[in-house]
């Protein structure tokens, strides 16, 4: 098996009055078997105590660093906010929709084509609901030679496959 614990990550998750799932979603990000990242908190201009409460909750976590906004500046604002926080040593960049929870090889599967193979720019996650995959619209994208198509259910599941493009949905890692 290759090694992803050599590379430090940077993982951007915003909250915008949603304190209990993004509460939810730091602590499946915690429970990672690679524990080489940080990972960076935005709060979006909550109105509700969402920034005092995840600071109180993850005060003592290193890799955790809380920052508050006194405006919501949108989806792309906050993570061009966050983007601008990431560690100098970071190697790779992961944009992670608090509304959702990893399982504990996430990080390494999602980092694994990357460090594998320099012509791959980006990578994508599956998403899960009930053991059930809802689509894949791409695991692996590569800068040249775009190939395949987007795919809805007749894949293996098992396996990289290449398409021309692909959305986040719930995570999107790429080099930094």
């Amino acid at each position: 098996m290759m090694r992803t614990d050599n590379y430090f990550t940077s993982i951007i998750i915003l909250n915008l009055n949603q304190k209990e799932t993004t509460e939810k979603c730091i602590n499946s990000v915690l429970k990672q078997d690679q524990q080489n990242f940080e990972i960076i908190i935005v709060d979006n201009g909550s109105s509700d105590n969402s920034f005092e409460y995840l600071r109180d909750i993850y005060a003592h976590e290193s890799k955790v660093k809380l920052y508050r906004l006194s405006n919501n500046l949108g989806f792309v604002g906050g993570n061009n906010f966050a983007f601008k926080k990431l560690s100098k040593n970071s190697q790779y960049c992961i944009f992670l929709n608090n509304d959702t929870t990893v399982e504990k090889d996430w990080l390494s599967e999602l980092i694994k084509p990357l460090s594998l193979d320099s012509t791959i720019a980006a990578a994508a996650a599956m998403e899960i609901s009930n053991n059930t995959p809802l689509f894949r619209w791409g695991k692996e994208f590569i800068t040249t030679n775009l190939v395949g198509v987007n795919t809805f259910y007749n894949i293996n599941y098992d396996v990289a496959v290449m398409d021309a493009f692909m959305i986040g949905c719930a995570s999107f890692a790429f080099r930094k």
